[in-house]
């Protein structure tokens, strides 16, 4: 439909989703993925939808129902319940006990920020086609992340891993999938 179609509001909402939920959401991901590991990182990830729900309360005046805050008080006991299970004993050393915490930390924001940009994207895709709103996204998404890597002064270093023919293949396969196929399908 062309994206001169999209009102004003729509697209400040689906940037704010891509600066939100891809740029700064994803890059906590995988902050907390390094630091807790796919097992926790994934539990974590599964209060993304409470949390959405919770924000969408909030913000958007949706009704849920008893038995879905039943099921949410649920998700948020267990997750609380194996992450404090699974957490270093005092007897660790005082650095992965640090590294534990700074996961937890990261992982509570990656799923503040992909709750903020799931909500910001059906506020901004309520009039406009799918595959326009993901494209949207994307972009800022992309020029978020180009702009932080300017301002680190590490961009170059982003892309050197791409020479690599294997590697390169690899990520554009998962990008397809997982990035552009994924948020098209969610949305």
């Amino acid at each position: 439909s062309g994206l001169a179609s999209i009102d004003t509001n729509s697209i400040i909402a689906l940037a704010l989703s891509g600066l939100v939920g891809i740029c700064f959401g994803d890059t906590l991901y995988f902050l907390t993925l390094m630091r807790l590991g796919a097992r926790r990182t994934l539990l974590l990830g599964s209060l993304i939808p409470v949390t959405t729900a919770l924000i969408a309360v909030f913000f958007l005046q949706e009704r849920v129902p008893l038995v879905a805050w039943l099921g949410m008080a649920l998700a948020i006991a267990g997750v609380t319940y194996v992450m404090w299970q699974r957490a270093p004993q005092q007897s660790a050393d005082r650095r992965t006990i640090e590294n534990y915490r700074a996961g937890l930390f990261f992982g509570l924001l990656f799923v503040a920020a992909n709750a903020l940009g799931i909500i910001a994207s059906k506020v901004g895709v309520a009039d406009v086609p799918t595959l326009e709103a993901t494209f949207i996204r994307q972009v800022f998404a992309i020029g978020g992340l180009t702009f932080w890597g300017l301002m680190v002064r590490d961009l170059m270093g982003w892309v050197t891993p791409l020479r690599d023919g294997k590697l390169f293949k690899t990520l554009l396969i998962a990008s397809l999938i997982g990035a552009l196929l994924g948020t098209w399908l969610s949305i």
